[in-house]
């Protein structure tokens, strides 16, 4: 048989293979660059030291011992975690317990180009693997203790060997199925609601095609079912111990219908998000479009089941936690490892119009469409290569963080070096559980929450150091005033020294909540803060009706407080009150309007010896129980 002419041979060339390694080396030590340059730039945020404290308790701690929240942290990442934190403590340096997310996130752009060549071709596969290498949301999480870019990458993995199997049918990538995706399992509970739901139906499929081949092929079959068996004894102890937390049921009455057709467009759009803030809309705008137009081609093709999983990964998860946000909170970043299946399709959208195929019918304005549709892809690219590089190089600077990464540890090391055993150190707005970690659990003078009631009775004898948050890139003019002797600002925080006054806590607390006041909520967030505050500075004046009606205008900010409301209790069962008494302030901070807050309040203040306080939660929850009593007998 004559060979093919020299143009139309698409198979190895000499050397292609030492260039595809050379190149695809190259990819990963950009993306690793990327990822560790800059890696303890920043202070340790809120879910890093959730994620820390967690682990600091041992491997005992969070494969037995577990309670509240804590009863669903998945062990695999807390291990890990763990393991980091023997070799350099994360008050002094956050880069290595930073390091195995980054590595995660440099790792996947090289397992995001096999699976795009595998179900699409090696040009898209080496496209997506260069958007995710440079993507500025990807790598923002790529320097984040928490299990997300650990998510993406044993995601991608999975379905990239569930893809191996379905063609090959060979016991190695069904084994190799079967054990990234019990990691990913051990990783993180989402892989439970919402990654192997939209993996379910094209494994699905591929058992179906096994059982249909299973005269043939008699082993694909026992290979598969025996993979899956495997994945579902591994998923089952996961899923009881998740059920068996007291959740809220999704309110279905809820839901907004157009929500399941916005809800996908908004997260991939997320995905796009250029770290530029001119940008923030055409980017995201041109990458979707980009992805629309990369599908029917490959239909024409006859790439449907490849279109198929990256579609199921875009819509079924999005929806899903359009369920879950009725009753619970939900961040797009719990589906961050839909991104590759996104960009897959993205990637496909920029080869085919800039090779023009599947629309050769429009002959005459080829030349001048795939000009066009090539330069654009080209623009793309470079603007999703310039995001990355700036906020790799940029580090915290002010709008370059998709995460509010506020500057809590310099906040922590100035009142260290400011603060005396005789000042007192009030956090508003935000809690004090980042500045305690780093300070060892052992501040430089008292500290207190402002919603704290033991700050009410407080004596004050020397200054008094606000530390006040806010999501603005700029401080708020309200900040600056002749009332304070002394203000420094943090990346969005600023601490404000109070000289002393004499004048008691009481009043200072009184006008601190005027010079917020004065300003005017325009959030919902800043609004709920306000009146929770409110409410505090009025119980702590015995104004126990105004409190309670503060309280209740209050309302929920985020339902997780019922969550920080039974750990509290856990740790209090477990003799950590200092730790049960924090976290019952964060659900009180969360929903302070909540009755049974208000009665373990009592119950702590009142193994504390202080009756008096116990009696004025107690009076609260009394009166708050009753307002929603009367709420309910006046509905329809």
């Amino acid at each position: 048989m004559a060979s093919l002419p020299k143009a139309f041979n698409f198979g190895p060339r000499p050397g292609y293979m030492g260039y595809k390694a050379l190149l695809l080396g190259g990819l990963f030590l950009l993306s690793l660059g990327l990822r560790v340059y800059c890696l303890d730039c920043y202070s340790l945020w809120f879910d890093e030291i959730a994620s820390l404290e967690v682990a600091q308790y041992g491997p005992g701690f969070f494969f037995t011992d577990r309670f509240g929240w804590m009863r669903v942290q998945t062990p695999l990442h807390y291990l890990t975690v763990w393991l980091t934190t023997l070799f350099a403590d994360p008050t002094a340096t956050a880069a290595l317990v930073r390091l195995p997310s980054a590595l995660a996130g440099a790792l996947t752009p090289l397992v995001v180009y096999a699976l795009g060549k595998e179900m699409f071709g090696r040009v898209q596969g080496l496209v997506v693997a260069g958007l995710l290498a440079f993507s500025f949301i990807h790598l923002t999480y790529s320097q984040d203790v928490r299990p997300y870019t650990v998510l993406v990458l044993l995601t991608a993995l999975s379905a990239y060997c569930l893809v191996r199997a379905e063609r090959q049918a060979t016991g190695k990538w069904w084994a190799a199925f079967a054990a990234a995706t019990i990691a990913n399992v051990l990783t993180s509970y989402n892989v439970l609601t919402l990654v192997l739901p939209a993996l379910g139906p094209y494994l699905l499929w591929v058992l179906w095609k096994a059982w249909r081949n299973r005269s043939t092929a008699p082993r694909s079959l026992l290979y598969a079912l025996l993979s899956v068996v495997a994945v579902g004894l591994a998923a089952l102890p996961m899923g009881l111990d998740m059920l068996s937390v007291p959740r809220t049921p999704p309110d279905m009455a809820a839901l907004q219908p157009i929500a399941f057709l916005t809800s996908p467009v908004e997260l991939v759009s997320w995905f796009s998000l250029p770290g530029i803030p001119e940008l923030q809309r055409l980017v995201p705008a041109v990458m979707l479009l980009f992805m629309m137009a990369g599908i029917y081609p490959l239909v024409l093709r006859g790439m449907r089941s490849g279109i198929a999983l990256c579609l199921l990964f875009v819509v079924l998860p999005s929806s899903i936690l359009v369920v879950l946000g009725t009753t619970n909170v939900v961040y797009q970043r719990y589906a961050l490892f839909v991104m590759p299946f996104y960009l897959l399709l993205v990637a496909n959208g920029m080869v085919t119009l800039a090779s023009f195929q599947g629309l050769r019918r429009y002959s005459a304005l080829a030349t001048p469409l795939k000009f066009t549709s090539t330069a654009l892809a080209g623009v793309m690219f470079a603007l999703v290569s310039y995001s990355g590089l700036r906020y790799a190089v940029a580090g915290t600077d002010p709008g370059s963080q998709v995460v509010d990464r506020a500057d809590l540890r310099a906040v922590s090391q100035y009142l260290a070096g400011r603060a005396t055993p005789h000042d007192t150190i009030i956090f508003a707005g935000w809690d004090p559980t980042v500045s305690n970690y780093y300070w060892k659990d052992q501040p430089p003078a008292p500290t207190y929450s402002l919603v704290d009631p033991l700050l009410f009775n407080r004596k004050v004898e020397g200054s008094i150091y606000w530390v006040v948050s806010y999501q603005f890139d700029t401080p708020p003019d309200l900040l600056s005033g002749s009332r304070w002797a002394e203000v420094t600002h943090f990346y969005h925080v600023s601490v404000l020294r109070e000289a002393p006054s004499g004048s008691g806590i009481g009043r200072s607390m009184e006008a601190f909540l005027d010079t917020l006041s004065s300003d005017g909520a325009t959030t919902r967030m800043e609004e709920q803060a306000v009146y929770t505050l409110r409410g505090s500075v009025e119980q702590a004046g015995g104004e126990i009706g105004g409190a309670v009606e503060s309280y209740r205008r209050a309302g929920t900010l985020f339902p997780i407080g019922e969550e920080y409301l039974r750990t509290s209790r856990g740790f209090a069962e477990r003799g950590d009150l200092s730790k049960a008494w924090r976290d019952a302030l964060i659900s009180k901070s969360l929903q302070p309007h909540d009755p049974a807050l208000h009665r373990w309040l009592a119950e702590m203040l009142s193994q504390m010896s202080m009756p008096a306080e116990s009696r004025t939660e107690l009076q609260i929850a009394e009166r708050l129980t009753q307002r929603q009593t009367d709420a309910n007998l006046r509905r329809p």
